[in-house]
């Protein structure tokens, strides 16, 4: 299983960000695709703008931000906390 911070966004705004585990292929990697698929399944992707997937430490990210859309104050916060780098 791994952890992906997923971003949404428009040239005018941020839409959110989406954290969700989904498990990796046999060879250890992952498709953007399928990842922004599992957003979709869970109603936390807005539905339009560009998208950006990156693959995170889990780590501790508390399940209160996981599989939802997180706003800005949000995803600020637990970047405060957790940096993803």
């Amino acid at each position: 299983m791994a952890t992906f911070w997923v971003s949404f966004a428009t040239d005018e705004k941020f839409l959110g960000v989406a954290i969700v585990d989904m498990a990796l292929d046999a060879h250890g990697e992952f498709n953007a695709m399928d990842v922004i698929g599992e957003t979709i399944r869970l109603r936390c992707n807005p539905g339009h703008g560009s998208v950006q997937v990156q693959k995170i430490p889990d780590g501790e990210i508390p399940i209160s931000f996981k599989n939802r859309l997180l706003g800005k104050d949000e995803a600020e916060r637990l970047n405060a906390v957790r940096p993803i780098n």
